[in-house]
C-alpha cells in the first residue's frame, strides 16, 4: 500500500473514530433525556437498540449512572412539562386532561421511592 493510501485510510478511520464518539455521546444525552434505546438508535442513525447501547458502553467504557440529584431534577422537569400539557388541555376542555393532571400529581411520581422499587423489583426477577 502507497504512503498516500495509508494516510488516507488513517484519516478515514480518525473521522470514523470522532464521529462514533460525537455519537455515542449525542446517544447518551438523548437516554437521559428520557429516550428510549430504539428512540436513541433512530435519532443518532443507529441499526437497533443494543447497537445504540452497546456504542454508549464502549465509548464510555461501561453504561454511565446518573447520580441521584441529577435524576431528580429531570424527573422533576419532565412533571412540570407534563403538567404544563395537563393544564393547557384542561383549560381548552379536552376529554381526558383533568385525569391526566390528576395522575401527574399524585406523589408517586414525585419519589425515588417509587423509580427504586421499580428497580429492586427487576433485580428480584430471574435470569432467563
Amino acid at each position: 500500500m502507497s504512503d498516500a493510501q495509508q494516510m488516507h485510510t488513517a484519516t478515514k478511520q480518525q473521522l470514523v473514530r470522532a464521529d462514533a464518539a460525537q455519537r455515542a455521546q449525542r446517544a447518551w444525552a438523548l437516554r437521559v433525556a428520557g429516550s428510549t434505546w430504539a428512540q436513541v438508535a433512530s435519532a443518532v442513525d443507529y441499526a437497533d437498540a443494543s447497537t445504540a447501547c452497546r456504542a454508549v458502553r464502549q465509548f464510555f467504557g461501561q453504561l454511565p449512572t446518573i447520580e441521584a440529584d441529577e435524576q431528580r431534577r429531570l424527573w422533576r422537569d419532565r412533571l412540570e412539562r407534563l403538567w404544563n400539557y395537563a393544564d393547557r388541555d384542561a383549560k381548552r376542555g379536552r376529554p381526558g386532561a383533568v385525569r391526566a393532571g390528576v395522575a401527574v400529581a399524585q406523589p408517586r411520581h414525585h419519589s425515588t421511592a417509587w423509580t427504586q422499587r421499580r428497580e429492586s423489583r427487576w433485580a428480584r426477577m430471574p435470569a432467563r
